[in-house]
């Protein structure tokens, strides 16, 4: 299976997925989309997105779905959408939302864990560590 059809196939995925915990207004505002419709799209692998929009999405179901698997799917939705003391009291998809229209963070920016993702999933750790 070629790395295409495996990233296809995670986009689809990540997209059906996120509709169904996040909804897609809010998945489209946390990588960067206008239109909630095209997460629909997705899903149905009518189109595809552009590479960067597509790692944010796929990046942000490993985070939605680590929470699912330790709470309920409204728990982490709420999660997601309100604002968090570890992400000095900013929403996890509002960093999101602020990565995806910065350019992109300097490589050793990102291997030190300082982009919107990585702080996201460390916020993400911490709170299902403490729960």
């Amino acid at each position: 299976m070629s790395a295409t059809t495996n990233s296809r196939r995670c986009v689809a995925k990540a997209a059906g997925a996120l509709q169904e915990t996040l909804g897609p207004r809010f998945t489209a505002y946390a990588v960067g989309l206008r239109d909630p419709g095209e997460i629909d799209s997705f899903a149905r692998a009518r189109v595809w997105p552009r590479s960067d929009t597509a790692d944010r999405l796929c990046d942000l179901h490993v985070i939605a779905q680590r929470l699912v698997e330790r709470n309920t799917p409204d728990a982490a939705r709420a999660w997601l959408v309100c604002s968090s003391p570890l992400l000095d009291d900013r929403a996890p998809v509002e960093v999101l939302h602020e990565q995806s229209r910065a350019p992109a963070p300097p490589a050793d920016a990102r291997a030190r864990g300082v982009d919107g993702f990585r702080r996201v999933e460390h916020a993400a750790k911490a709170y299902l560590d403490a729960a």
